[in-house]
């Protein structure tokens, strides 16, 4: 993701919503697919086949969850190269021995459906919309070397926030006079 970030001339702050949005899916498609088989990754016992805990069925549903989301999520970032994408999650599909494994495909449609869910959430998070007002102006305030700029991340008031309650709340209390 990387390359298409900066192939697609990001800004910092546009990256800072990004990256967020595929880890934050990958994780929570990972979550959601070893609970939809069972397990924890730590306590299953090991199917002898040098894979450790969980065996090939852990492997190929974390794989299969990552690469779904991934899809959908880069897909909504980068929407010129769905194709792409696509292509690798069906490279990824067959990289093991035989046809897809059945737990890479449970898990990918798993990934997929979260993936949704984030771009969904992406899309109301408030990130995109225009929000400069103009800085306070008097004694006491920042004043800017360029003026009648915009200011960047003007909109971080209004965004959901992915961990907090609001935007504001631990917001301290107003300094003295």
């Amino acid at each position: 993701s990387l390359q298409l970030v900066s192939a697609a001339a990001f800004s910092p702050i546009n990256a800072g919503h990004a990256y967020p949005l595929l880890g934050v899916a990958q994780y929570l498609a990972v979550q959601k697919a070893e609970a939809a088989i069972g397990s924890d990754g730590q306590t299953s016992s090991s199917s002898g086949n040098g894979l450790g805990a969980g065996g090939r069925d852990l492997l190929e549903t974390d794989r299969g969850a990552v690469a779904g989301a991934s899809a959908v999520v880069m897909t909504y970032l980068f929407p010129t190269k769905a194709q792409m994408f696509e292509d690798m999650v069906t490279a990824q599909a067959n990289a093991g021995p035989g046809q897809p494994h059945p737990a890479f495909v449970a898990a990918e449609a798993i990934g997929r459906a979260v993936g949704a869910t984030i771009v969904t959430r992406a899309i109301g998070d408030g990130f995109s919309v225009v929000a400069n007002p103009a800085p306070p102006v008097g004694p006491g305030f920042w004043t800017t070397n360029a003026p009648g700029l915009p200011v960047a991340g003007g909109q971080f008031g209004g965004i959901t926030p992915w961990f907090l309650t609001s935007g504001s709340q631990f917001r301290s209390a107003p300094h003295p006079a």
